[in-house]
């Protein structure tokens, strides 16, 4: 479910559930939740890249397998929520496919976006009867505003990878081989940054965001909850 490669100071993170279109279960919470905490401790990462395997970067959340687990505050998807919103070391996200619900409200939180042109964007949280996540609720309106923010939370609508990039949500947009090289360049500028420069210019950057996003992220897990506890969620 979870491939991970080191190679030169730079960890490579894969969501390998490409059957179920990267949909993020517990099991995959898990283990992303453990990786990260490992990665921390381990001197010899200091940048984590992100990606999914076969056609999409992630569709979201595994509704169903969710809907049989315990959502209490020490469920997985809140645990590896909390762990990835304050990793200090800087993560990239490479995209290609689609990105949506959970998958899209990660990428609020790296530190570099690069996508591909044909990705699709959404969090179609409501359109599941359900509210957002991972603190999508409080960085979005930041980032974009109020109302793009009511559009895209509300109504549910998509965006392209070019949109994401003229609202600032993306930091480029390029073909496979060209993300690849931006990506490999990033990850070769970050390494050769002092890893001290590099958490505490994370936490000037994000210390406001930092102050409130926990308390966002318990307030939409607890509402999130639930709504999940509603059959007509995952009927």
């Amino acid at each position: 479910m979870i491939h991970t490669e080191l190679n030169s100071g730079i960890l490579a993170v894969t969501f390998n559930r490409p059957q179920e279109c990267n949909s993020f279960n517990c099991d995959m919470f898990r283990r992303l939740r453990d990786r990260l905490k490992s990665a921390e401790r381990n001197p010899d990462i200091r940048v984590i890249v992100v990606t999914g395997e076969g056609e999409h970067f992630s569709l979201g959340q595994d509704l169903n397998d969710m809907s049989h687990s315990i959502l209490n505050n020490r469920h997985p998807a809140i645990t590896f929520m909390r762990e990835f919103a304050a990793f200090p070391k800087p993560i990239i996200a490479n995209v290609h496919g689609n990105a949506f619900g959970l998958g899209m409200a990660l990428l609020l939180h790296c530190d570099l976006v690069v996508a591909d042109p044909n990705s699709r964007f959404q969090l179609p949280f409501s359109h599941q009867e359900l509210v957002p996540l991972f603190a999508s609720s409080m960085l979005l309106p930041q980032r974009i505003g109020p109302q793009r923010s009511t559009a895209l939370l509300l109504l549910g609508e998509e965006f392209t990878a070019e949109q994401g990039y003229q609202w600032g949500l993306i930091n480029q947009v390029a073909p496979q081989q060209q993300r690849d090289e931006i990506v490999a360049r990033w990850g070769e500028q970050l390494c050769n940054i002092p890893e001290r420069v590099i958490h505490q210019t994370k936490q000037l950057l994000h210390r406001s965001a930092t102050r409130h996003s926990e308390e966002v992220m318990a307030d939409e897990w607890h509402l999130f909850s639930e709504y999940m506890r509603e059959p007509s969620v995952h009927a």
